[in-house]
């Protein structure tokens, strides 16, 4: 919320939960009451946390609109085009309570003119597989979010290979940092810079259309 009044956002176009886990989810009904997005996009499974009934609820009460993406969509933000895609997987609980709920993220892709980006959710090696698979010559993409924080290294050699990236961002943290395997595939890898949340705090990247991405750390 504060570093969207800080850079003079009053209203939000679209909100994307890309899962129900707390860290994608929590706050969101804070940000649906104050930003009243114009349309919010949903997982297609339900929520059992008390941070998801305080998002569903918040969207009642703010008479908001809400779809959930059960399958890709296609759509402009001015001269900009947005992608969602939709997961390949069923949710499942196991008998913890916990599903596959990071396999099921939606994964968004953003392009505008030559530029291009693509943020992975929180997939795992199934989400990997089943996106590789369902959309296959969908990149390369110029920028990539990696998946779950840089914390799996299951089936990022082959995401790396299908975007081939030359800017990667990790939302990891001190406490939560990437993972040295991760961090090695990438050194192994073509892109060229890496940026993380725990070493370079938030990361905006400000599009050309021509390649010629200005990145600022705060």
């Amino acid at each position: 919320r504060t570093f969207l009044k800080d850079a003079g956002v009053s209203t939000l176009e679209a909100l994307i939960i890309t899962h129900y886990d707390k860290d994608h989810v929590g706050g969101a009904a804070k940000i649906a009451a104050e930003f009243r997005p114009a349309q919010i996009f949903l997982p297609d499974y339900k929520g059992s946390s008390k941070y998801c009934s305080e998002f569903m609820k918040s969207i009642s009460e703010n008479g908001l609109s809400a779809k959930t993406v059960s399958e890709d969509l296609r759509f402009s933000l001015g001269s900009a085009e947005l992608r969602i895609f939709a997961s390949g997987i069923s949710y499942k609980d196991d008998k913890d309570g916990e599903g596959n709920d990071n396999d099921c993220s939606l994964v968004t892709a953003l392009s505008f003119r030559e530029d291009s980006y693509l943020f992975a959710g929180d997939l795992e090696k199934d989400g990997i597989e089943s996106f590789l698979s369902l959309h296959k010559g969908e990149g390369p993409f110029d920028v990539l979010k990696l998946p779950h924080h840089g914390n799996k290294k299951a089936g990022l050699k082959d995401l790396l290979a299908e975007v081939k990236p030359e800017i990667a961002l990790i939302t990891d943290s001190a406490d939560d940092p990437a993972a040295d395997s991760v961090l090695e595939i990438l050194g192994e890898s073509s892109v060229k810079n890496v940026y993380r949340s725990s070493k370079n705090g938030s990361v905006v990247i400000c599009s050309s259309g021509i390649k010629d991405f200005n990145v600022s750390l705060y």
